[in-house]
């Protein structure tokens, strides 16, 4: 996004005009998903905590209002509710990043927030699993490899320092394959490369512990559940997707009773989920789940048709002020509405 598009888009995003866009949002409230956030000394990418800063202080500035997801949820399920210029966020995984930088921002300015744990993770029985990959490429130094992902062989040329495209590539192809030729690829691959996967995840890569997460909860932080080991649901078998999402709601419910009754899929698009899985949490007294489908919550989400309220969409955060502004003030739906015009 050029200079200009980014000023004239916060100028359109930005009271009084930005009321006008709103009203095309009045029933339609914003969820905004995060993950990692920066922190360059440790060699961590992610949110810029400047950037997420920014946007806070725009947003209180503009009088947003930022609320629990569960009290927006709630707000959604009303037939009248006007809820345009509500948000709520949302950061999944649980890395431990979020601890030292994201609870640190989120606190300066008091907005809830809530934080979606990958519970095997937290405890310490594994890493995730896209992490494993990135080390392992990072290992092979300038080698080249072929690796056998199913039936299908895949060429990784070599990567540099900070040439992180091949791992992206590899993990997306990883994303759509079944979930048992998934682990079998990244046990393939740290054998090719010689090394063993290290039993703890290394310190760009470890999560939060229990205690810390405990004493976000005492804080005000929220917590849902986000499966055991975050596999791609709809790549698991029927025991293992039921098992997956089973142990984590059990074992957040057990750590931090308080926890919300909202689960968080995995990726997260209409591909990874399905009936098999909402039957499941309805199961275990779950009442709504969290997708990433790039756009706003609406009651439609909450009270239509089945799977609702197991699909709610969640915008991810985004690159810049402007960005984030134009869908929190409903600038972004007008567009959307133009793109489906064309």
């Amino acid at each position: 996004m050029s200079g200009l598009t980014q000023r004239l888009g916060q100028q359109l995003s930005r009271p009084p005009i930005a009321r006008l866009f709103r009203h095309g949002i009045r029933r339609r409230a914003v969820i905004f998903m995060l993950h990692r956030f920066a922190e360059p000394e440790r060699g961590i990418a992610g949110h810029d905590p400047r950037l997420v800063r920014a946007v806070l202080e725009a947003l209180r500035r503009d009088d947003y209002l930022i609320l629990p997801l569960a009290d927006l949820l709630g707000r959604l399920a009303e037939r009248d509710a006007q809820v345009s210029g509500t948000i709520a966020f949302t950061v999944d995984d649980g890395y431990a990043d979020f601890a030292r930088v994201g609870a640190r921002l989120f606190a300066e300015f008091d907005p809830p927030v809530t934080v979606f744990t990958v519970t095997g993770f937290i405890d310490g029985r594994c890493w995730l699993w896209w992490d494993q990959v990135e080390w392992l490429l990072r290992q092979r130094g300038g080698r080249s490899m072929r690796l056998l992902v199913g039936d299908q062989p895949i060429d990784l040329p070599p990567i540099g320092p900070g040439d992180d495209a091949v791992t992206t590539d590899l993990v997306a192809r990883l994303k759509i394959v079944p979930d048992a030729h998934r682990r079998r690829a990244v046990a393939d691959l740290a054998e090719s490369v010689g090394v063993a996967l290290p039993a703890a995840a290394p310190d760009r890569y470890a999560p939060m512990s229990w205690n810390e997460i405990g004493d976000l909860a005492r804080r005000g932080v929220t917590c849902g559940p986000h499966t055991d080991t975050h596999p791609i649901l709809s790549r698991v078998a029927d025991a293992g997707s039921r098992e997956e999402i089973t142990r984590s709601v059990t074992l957040l419910r057990a750590q931090v009773p308080d926890s919300l009754s909202v689960f968080c899929y995995p990726n997260g698009d209409l591909g990874s989920f399905g009936t098999r899985e909402v039957a499941t949490l309805r199961s275990l007294g779950m009442t709504a789940a969290v997708a990433y489908l790039e756009n706003y919550a609406s009651r439609d989400d909450l009270v239509g048709s089945d799977p609702a309220p197991f699909a709610i969409p969640r915008h991810a955060f985004p690159r810049t002020l402007s960005g984030a502004l134009q869908i929190a003030s409903g600038l972004e739906r007008v567009k959307q509405w133009f793109r489906r015009g064309r």
